[in-house]
Parts: C-alpha cells; structure tokens; sequence
C-alpha cells in the first residue's frame, strides 16, 4: 500500500470515528434539544386561553402585539368594584366615544377599597387610579341591564375597535357574558373596633365627645378657642377637636370665589356630626404621598368646630382611624339649637320670594307628584306653591339639599300605598317652571 493510499485510509477512519462520535452526541442530545425548542415556542407565544387574571391581562396589553389580543374571548375571574369617582359626577364621554372609562366599574384580582364611607360621606380613593393594576368594564348596550355579581367570571374582549378612540381604551374590558358568580370574602370591613368608650365635654362648645378608652388626650386652650387631642396606641394615629370662636358660611353661589381656608381641599362633601349637619372637607394639599386630612366642618352655638385627622390612602388605607373617626363623629351630643350648623346650608343663597314664572297650574302639579311618587292608589291630597327656601326648610332632613335654584316650588302632598304595601303620606317636591321632582319625603307630622 502506497503512502497516499495508507494517508487515505487513515483519513476516512478518523471522519469516521467523528460522525460516530457526533451520531450519538445527537442522540444524547435530543431531548434537551426538544426541550429547549419547546420553552423556546412558549416564548415566542402566549397562551391566550390561559389568562384568568386581571394583572396578568393588564401586562400582555402593555408589551404584547396587540393585534393578536383583538377579537380574542377572554374569561377572567375578578373583583367588580366601583370606581373611586362617582358614577354620578359631572363628565361626559368624548365626542364618538360611549364610555367615561374613570366613571366605568373597575376590574381587579383584589378587593380594593376604591371609597371610604366616612361620616357619612362617600370619599375616593384617588391614590388607586395612578397604581393599582386594573381593567375598567364597559357593558355594551345591547346587554341591558345585567345583574354584575361582585366578584365573577366574566368573559369579553379587549381592544375593541369601537372604543379605540376613547381615552384608556387599552384598559377597557367590553363584557360579552358573566359566566358565573365566584365567592367574595373581603378582609376590610370593620365592626365594632373599639368596645369601651371614655366621655370629655368641651366647655368653649358646648360638646359631649366619646372617645376611645385606650386613647390618650391633650388639652389646650387659647382665649376663646381650644383643641383637644385624641392620642391612639399607634403613633400615626391622631384625631384633633377644634373650637373656634366665630362661625365659618360660604356658599359658591352666593359668596364666589374660594371657601375659607378651613373649607379648602378637593372636596366638600354633606355629612353629619352627632344630631348637627357637617361638611367633610377632604384635603390632600397638606400631606405627600398616600395621605390626606379629613376634616368635618360646622357651626354652633357662634362657634366653628372641626373634627379632623390624617389618613393613610392607596392601596393599604387606614380603615380603622376611619372606623374611629366616623364613629366619634355620630357619638357627639351638641347642647341647644343645630338647625342651621352646615356651613355651606343651600339656604344661605335661597330666594325667600317665589319668582315670576310661568309655573304649572296646580291640577298639572297635582297629576305629576301623583305619577312621581311611586305609590299605587295614589291621591294628590294638598299643594302649595312656596319659595326655594321654603321648600328647603319645610321638612328636615335630605330634602333640605335638594338640587337647583327653582324660581318656585310646588308642594304636593300624596296619600297612597307604597310598593311594600304600606299606607303612607308624602311630601313631593317639584320645580315649578318645569314639573321635575326635586325631591320626596315622608309629609311632615307623619309618624
């Protein structure tokens, strides 16, 4: 055998003995190829059908390709909860757009304390908006009115062309079906936090004020003004009573302007203390971060009173300082007179004088309240037409309040049965230029 012919052989043995070695290097290797072919399709998709969660939704529609999301059935099992801004607040949708999506439901995998009920006022939870993870509901109208249960399974759609042009349509969840109702156990409400109470009367305002007997108190007073303390166990707990000398009025119709500095903040909502109406003046301006004070407002006696506290918001609020505070606030007593202590009364700009008209005739008036009171065998049994402030302070109570400034009012008493079948005796309030009802209430000298 020649050199070439030797070199030769050599050659095909050591290729030979290489793919051999390279053969089983891939057989070896062949389930861990596959493996990682696999993890790496999984990567480059996602399984649509296995988003059940409201964060893990919100997350594909931020980084995903939208194109695959659209007209793609979504089931997921969330919280239904109210927004934190009133369905009721002023806003309209933009032009071309059928939804307000900060007025919409929202839709979270937690129960999330959107608003707190403090004194009797309805506060949002503003501080949520700007972090918490969530979807905002749309039911088409072709749905009608549905009943949502509060936490649910629901399907729909995300990306829908019809709302593309609303503001945050990438958070909108248009609802094609509640699938079924899950089980909703909540963690945040409150009962009976504290269960020994101590008393203090502040002699400047005549005010009987129950506190909690584990809370501490520091007094101070100056000339005719004082404050009272109220020290919790935790630090950041702190709840203060203030008597000021002079009472606080504004009303923006009637004054213009800005509120006082002890009625400014971002709201002014109606509330009580004790037996006296109040405003609760939610004030963010004065704290950083996920804070605000709360204070509820009014007149007596000459005097202003403020009951007040910081309270921590977002996404882990302070609900017992609230469940304290509200419940100081109905356990207050005020000695004489109360009727006027709300320091923006929608009387303080009432006209005492009925205007010049035209108003419905007094028939027309009758038929209206009887149709509008709700009441089967209903008889319009006395009207009266009375000024705005009449109106207001013909029966105590919500009615006080009611909205606009009518030119007059009529007053119809309606006799008739409720729909729990019950006899009963309203007053119904109507604007007397335009026959809307303004309000209704149990007539007066009704037991």
């Amino acid at each position: 055998m020649s050199l070439t012919d030797c070199t030769r052989t050599k050659l095909v043995a050591i290729l030979g003995l290489i793919l051999c070695g390279l053969l089983v290097i891939a057989a070896c290797g062949s389930d861990d190829d596959a493996q990682v072919l696999e993890e790496q399709a999984m990567e480059d998709g996602i399984d649509l059908d296995a988003i059940d969660r409201v964060d893990d939704l919100v997350e594909i529609l931020s980084g995903h390709d939208r194109d695959e999301l659209r007209g793609h059935a979504f089931e997921i099992d969330a919280w239904v909860l109210a927004p934190p801004r009133s369905r009721n607040s002023p806003g309209t949708p933009p032009q071309g757009c059928p939804v307000v999506p900060d007025k919409q439901d929202w839709l979270s995998d937690e129960p999330l304390v959107t608003r707190f009920e403090v004194a009797g006022a309805s506060i949002p939870n503003e501080a949520l908006a700007e972090t918490a993870p969530v979807l905002r509901l749309v039911v088409p109208y072709q749905l009608g009115f549905i009943d949502i249960p509060e936490r649910a399974r629901l399907r729909g759609y995300v990306l829908v062309d019809q709302y593309a042009d609303c503001p945050g349509a990438e958070s909108l969840f248009v609802l094609e079906d509640v699938v079924e109702e899950l089980p909703a156990e909540r963690t945040d409400e409150l009962n009976d936090v504290v269960t020994e109470w101590d008393r203090i009367t502040s002699e400047h305002g005549r005010i009987l004020l129950e506190y909690p007997a584990d809370w501490e108190i520091e007094e101070r007073e100056s000339g005719p003004s004082s404050r009272i303390r109220f020290l919790g166990p935790e630090p950041f707990r702190t709840i203060r009573l203030e008597v000021q000398d002079g009472e606080t009025w504004w009303h923006p119709e009637a004054d213009g302007g800005n509120p006082p500095d002890i009625l400014g903040g971002d709201r002014r909502e109606e509330a009580t203390a004790g037996q006296a109406y109040a405003r609760l003046v939610d004030d963010r301006r004065r704290s950083g971060g996920d804070e605000r004070e709360l204070r509820l407002v009014f007149n007596h006696d000459g005097r202003t009173i403020v009951l007040a506290m910081m309270m921590q918001d977002g996404a882990d609020p302070d609900l017992e300082s609230a469940w304290v505070f509200s419940e100081m606030a109905s356990r207050l007593h005020l000695e004489g007179d109360v009727s006027m202590s709300d320091p923006m009364d929608p009387m303080l700009a009432a006209s005492d004088e009925v205007g010049e008209g035209p108003f419905l005739s007094e028939a027309d008036a009758r038929y209206v309240a009887v149709q509008d009171s709700g009441m089967t065998m209903a008889e319009a049994v006395e009207a009266e037409l009375v000024s705005e402030q009449a109106a207001r302070a013909a029966v105590d109570g919500a009615c006080r309040n009611f909205d606009g400034r009518p030119d007059g009012v009529w007053l119809v008493t309606v006799d008739g049965i409720t729909p729990g079948g019950s006899e009963a005796l309203r007053l119904v309030y109507l604007d007397a230029s335009s026959g809307l009802r303004l309000c209704q209430a149990e007539a007066p000298g009704v037991d």
